[in-house]
């Protein structure tokens, strides 16, 4: 189900099952796929007999599910667009409760401007002015 989730749209439907198992079940037919043996204890069951075992083995095998994986992943990578950036390019200033102190750790932002800002409140809030 986790894999049908970033396969297919929400909510997923019968249909999108059915469709889903088919693929697997075609898969198990034409790739010279051997169930292999599971002790009856840990075999987990499907709703359908005749589907596969779903296996890493078949799961690599299985193209059109791998073609699909690819594709949704594909349209994922643009989506939360994203740079890795060295710590060159990152200012990080923790501010404290001394004024000056952080005035000039401020500064030193305004100065060196860096592509990313990270400033943590290291002041106690539950003390009294």
């Amino acid at each position: 189900r986790t894999l049908m989730i970033k396969i297919y749209n929400l909510p997923l439907t019968t249909k999108d099952l059915h469709d889903f198992d088919a693929i697997f079940a075609n898969c198990s037919r034409n790739a010279n796929y051997t169930v292999p043996p599971v002790d009856a204890l840990d075999m987990e069951y499907n709703y359908d007999d005749e589907l596969p075992l779903v296996t890493l083995d078949l799961f690599r095998q299985c193209q059109p599910i791998v073609d699909m994986l690819n594709k949704s992943s594909e349209a994922q990578a643009g989506k939360y667009r994203h740079e890795i950036l060295g710590e060159d390019d990152v200012a990080f200033k923790m501010i404290s409760e001394n004024v000056t102190e952080s005035v000039q750790k401020l500064d030193t932002i305004r100065k060196d401007t860096r592509k990313f800002i990270c400033i943590n409140d290291n002041v106690n809030h539950n003390k009294s002015q």
